[in-house]
């Protein structure tokens, strides 16, 4: 697919974007294109494709951007732990062809695969009746995570809801769970970097998040911040975009799309302004 640089989309003008999505490459469920449609029939003018640790998607994304009309960004998510909170990293205009990129992305595979097996494990030793061929239908053509043994939990009618599945038996202190493989933030910020992309945290101020935490994570080289997100108060966003402001960083945002029981907001309902995705865009080609 050659760099990992965006179409050039539709024209300057007002608008709005989506950020943050996933595709059936990753723990959503949409395919790459039928995603880009759902973006212009909610009359997004920008869209990035920002899959949990793989690029498989991005090829058919780009092509269906450039169909649709739609600016579309290529990026990927990168799972980070940083003073024992996990920081999810967004890459933005990454060169899916880095070779340390594929590189660190098949280790994230591996890794994957060996915690649902381990988590599996764990599930049958508690009498929770669940095979890893079953969570591997669940998960399709994406690596492997624990959306996808949630999936096939209710699909085998052990839990009644995705949810229940995180709080019983899968979550963090939850009996089955397994810790996952994370690099550093540092690390993950040197590969986007090093594979031409823009390293923008996700979702900052969620959860155990703190502001001073965030503001001390910049130090690693960041370049921007989600300041809009289905689960995060609206205060915060303010708060984030004037660090942003002041730190000169860019300013992201976005549904989180999955779709189906894992999705946390429609696209088109938890949108950015265009002009946050042409100033990614800008730095990317400056």
């Amino acid at each position: 697919m050659g760099p990992g640089l965006p179409n050039e989309g539709p024209g300057a003008g007002p608008g709005w974007a989506d950020l943050h999505t996933h595709s059936e490459f990753s723990d959503g469920v949409l395919a790459p294109a039928a995603l880009v449609q759902a973006a212009r029939q909610a009359g997004l003018k920008a869209l990035s494709l920002t899959d949990h640790d793989t690029v498989q998607g991005l090829a058919e994304f780009v092509t269906e951007g450039m169909r649709q009309g739609i600016l579309v960004i290529p990026g990927v998510e990168l799972s980070t732990l940083h003073q024992d909170l996990e920081v999810h990293i967004l890459g933005y205009g990454c060169n899916p062809d880095d070779a340390a990129l594929r590189d660190a992305l098949a280790r994230f595979a591996a890794a994957r695969r060996r915690r649902i097996e381990k988590m599996v494990g764990n599930l049958r030793a508690l009498k929770v009746n669940i095979s890893l061929e079953q969570v591997l239908a669940a998960a399709g053509k994406g690596p492997i995570g624990r959306p996808h043994l949630a999936e096939a939990l209710v699909r085998a009618g052990l839990v009644r809801s995705f949810d229940e599945a995180f709080e019983v038996w899968i979550g963090r202190r939850s009996p089955a769970y397994v810790e996952k493989y994370r690099l550093l933030p540092q690390e993950a910020v040197a590969l986007i970097h090093d594979a031409g992309g823009l390293a923008v945290i996700a979702h900052p101020l969620i959860g155990r998040m703190s502001y001073e935490g965030i503001v001390n994570l910049l130090e690693v080289g960041i370049d921007g911040l989600e300041i809009k997100h289905p689960k995060m108060y609206v205060e915060r966003g303010e708060q984030l975009r004037r660090l942003a402001e002041e730190r000169g960083l860019l300013l992201s945002g976005g549904s989180d799309f999955h779709g189906g029981l894992r999705s946390q907001a429609p696209i088109g309902q938890s949108v950015v302004p265009f002009a946050y995705a042409e100033a990614i865009l800008e730095k990317l080609r400056g």
